[in-house]
C-alpha cells in the first residue's frame, strides 16, 4: 500500500482453493488474481499520519484531516429574482 499527497494505492492478491474427495476421486480448483485500486484523497487529508489495520478480512485505513482555521459557515440570504 502506498500513500501520496492526494492518492492512496492499495494492491493485493486473492487466492482461493477448494478440494473435494468423493467416490475415490479427488477434485481441486484454485483461483488466483491480483488487484490494485487507486483512490483520490480529499483536500486536507493528513497523509503523514495515516494508519492501516487488517482484521478479519477487513482493511481499515484512517487519516485525519488538517484543521482549516478561519473557515466558518454563514447563512446565505435567498432573494426573489424579480
Amino acid at each position: 500500500m502506498d500513500v501520496e499527497e492526494d492518492l492512496l494505492t492499495i494492491q493485493g492478491e486473492r487466492k482461493h482453493c477448494t478440494k473435494e474427495e468423493q467416490d475415490g476421486y479427488c477434485y481441486s480448483e484454485c483461483n488466483y488474481g491480483s488487484f490494485y485500486r487507486t483512490i483520490p484523497l480529499p483536500i486536507g487529508a493528513e497523509t503523514s499520519k495515516a494508519t492501516a489495520q487488517f482484521h478479519n478480512g477487513v482493511l481499515e485505513i484512517t487519516m485525519p484531516a488538517i484543521p482549516q482555521a478561519g473557515k466558518k459557515a454563514r447563512p446565505l440570504e435567498i432573494r426573489d429574482g424579480k
